[in-house]
């Protein structure tokens, strides 16, 4: 059985044509080594809080984030978009162009404006290099170790557990053996956003709600968004300076107001076209995954953020049909009888649903439905033996 699956499953590799391409960089990162070490920081960040798995929702943010980053003009590093499994409402970018948003945060009654504002205030952040201008300001590290400090706090020790204290006590938790993970005022819950962006003076904070506004106009969105964000968080957060976002970030009451005098003087845009935009993104990126293969790590994440830049045309099939092989190939390792296909099943039928919605004209979709025929035709084979296996008093096998 083992060999029928795998003849069938080799049918993949007959598709040269969707192998992925080697893309020409599409934007010159010049500050390569700071996006690097923020590139490190990100993937520390995604390991220690977790990856959000909402698909449609990440989708979501990528497509009115890279409106609005089109519209800034920057194009020094590629925008990237993450979503963490933390409570808090919050969101932080790094100086590298990767951007954050936690599950409190899209938990709370978002519309597209007020999305539109709080991308545009984070894309503000790195569009006027705040991270930099801070750090030349305090002077006290340079700007690469500033990026790669979230690393240092988030586990100096790589063999320390994840050991999460109260993100509201605002004293935090210290533990200050050597090597040990320590915790500063936010603690587990705020770690890298705090870090990151608790030097950034009220001046820098005012200036990206002032970008963040003028992108969201720019690119079809409502600037009033920005101020009924405020009034939502403000409704949903402590509002007291002994927590560490508060000490940093003006208060709710003073960036409502002065998010409704800016809004006067801006005027929603006509909506451009972001695809070729996101496309482009896409290619850097996956020039940038070539230039920074060690470690192995970082171009993963990297090639896993081209999909999300644009998640249409032959490099997405691409990048998708690695994914698959890559999951296949771990169920197929596995002793027969452990051997998940339900499961496997489920993962090609959720790209498969992306593909037919995106791309419907997409060759990798008949791909795919072979492939789930394959897998279906191997369940239904080893289904009487895990059947006889169970009733023996031994179950291995999930369906």
């Amino acid at each position: 059985m083992r060999c029928k699956l795998t003849a069938s499953v080799t049918l993949l590799g007959l598709l040269s044509t969707l192998v992925v391409p080697a893309p020409a960089p599409a934007q010159t990162v010049e500050k390569k080594e700071l996006f690097k070490k923020s590139l490190e920081a990100a993937a520390q960040a995604v390991e220690y809080y977790g990856e959000l798995d909402r698909p449609e929702e990440l989708r979501r943010v990528a497509e009115i984030g890279y409106r609005l980053a089109q519209e800034s003009l920057f194009q020094e590093m590629p925008f990237t978009f993450y979503l963490v499994d933390m409570p808090e409402p919050n969101a932080f970018a790094l100086p590298g162009g990767q951007i954050f948003l936690t599950r409190g945060m899209l938990d709370l009654p978002l519309d597209d404006d007020m999305l539109a504002g709080l991308l545009g205030h984070e894309l503000g952040h790195v569009a006027l290099e705040h991270g930099i201008k801070m750090k030349r300001r305090a002077t006290l590290l340079n700007v690469v170790s500033q990026a790669v400090l979230a690393g240092v706090i988030i586990g100096a020790d790589s063999g320390s557990g994840r050991q999460p204290t109260n993100p509201y006590d605002p004293t935090g938790g210290e533990r200050s053996n050597s090597g040990d993970i320590i915790y500063g005022t936010a603690a587990a819950g705020a770690v890298v956003s705090e870090l990151l962006l608790r030097n950034y003076s009220r001046e820098f904070e005012d200036e990206a709600d002032e970008e963040g506004q003028r992108l969201a106009a720019a690119a079809g969105f409502d600037p009033n968004g920005t101020g009924k964000l405020m009034d939502t968080m403000r409704a949903h957060m402590p509002q007291s300076r002994d927590y560490g976002y508060w000490r940093t970030h003006p208060f709710f009451e003073e960036r409502v107001k002065a998010a409704a005098v800016r809004q006067e003087f801006l005027k929603i845009q006509p909506a451009e076209p972001s695809a070729a935009y996101r496309e482009r993104t896409q290619a850097s990126l996956m020039a940038l995954a070539g230039l920074f293969d060690k470690p192995k790590e970082l171009a993963e994440l990297l090639r896993d953020r081209a999909l999300v830049a644009w998640p249409q045309g032959e490099v997405a099939d691409g990048l998708r049909l690695e994914r698959l092989r890559e999951s296949r190939d771990l169920e197929l390792a596995k002793t027969e009888l452990r051997q998940d296909f339900g499961s496997l099943i489920a993962l090609y039928d959720s790209h498969l649903a992306e593909v037919r919605e995106l791309t419907p004209e997409s060759p990798l979709i008949g791909i795919l439905d072979k492939e789930i025929a394959g897998f279906t035709a191997a369940r239904d084979e080893l289904y009487p033996k895990a059947r006889e296996v169970l009733a023996g008093g031994i179950y291995e096998t999930g369906f």
